[in-house]
């Protein structure tokens, strides 16, 4: 079950409040509000919607589905430390949503595909190239530092509907690059 959150923090609704809120409603009303809240940025649900650097190669191939794909999945972006002041230390890298793809007026290579796209993600200030994703897991830190970003701009935020369909789309496509690299 994915956590929610009612309000614009992430404590994970809890059965007892949810019980209490929703006792005189029927089934369907309590899902239909429910849908409404706020998914929680937890790692757990990040995880189900989270897409590394070669998953997001690998749906390049499918050019008629990519930009749906990807939209509003989580991505690890390396950040560009040279573009920072001495004065305050930044992260390696930052988890961020992708909000929605914009293309190059170049070219750039990744593996054996050329390509233009760059995803827009959010709290970054430019758009970046896929090449710049990272393919490993991210962390916990990364993950409260999502929390803390998405906080200032909530409505960015999806909802438990908007989460639940996004996982629906992509699922078979994480567990499928999953299997590839275990195997």
């Amino acid at each position: 079950m994915l956590a929610s959150s009612k309000d614009n923090t992430d404590s994970i609704m809890k059965r007892k409040g949810q019980i209490m809120n929703f006792e005189l409603s029927t089934p369907e009303e309590v899902s239909e509000r429910y849908k409404r809240c706020f998914a929680s940025l937890v790692c757990d649900n990040i995880k189900l919607i989270y897409l590394k650097r070669t998953l997001v190669i690998d749906l390049l191939k499918q050019p008629d589905t990519f930009e749906c794909k990807v939209t509003g999945c989580f991505v690890r972006v390396k950040n560009d430390l040279k573009g920072y002041s001495h004065h305050k230390p930044q992260k390696l890298y930052q988890l961020g949503q992708v909000t929605g793809i914009n293309k190059s007026s170049e070219e750039y290579k990744i593996r054996d595909i050329s390509t233009n796209i760059l995803l827009c993600i959010s709290n970054m200030w430019s758009d970046v190239k896929i090449s710049v994703l990272s393919d490993e897991d991210f962390e916990e830190e990364e993950c409260e530092d999502l929390r803390m970003l998405s906080q200032k701009e909530p409505s960015k935020r999806q909802t438990v509907a908007e989460f639940e369909e996004k996982v629906r789309s992509v699922h078979g496509d994480i567990l499928s690059h999953v299997s590839l690299i275990g195997s």
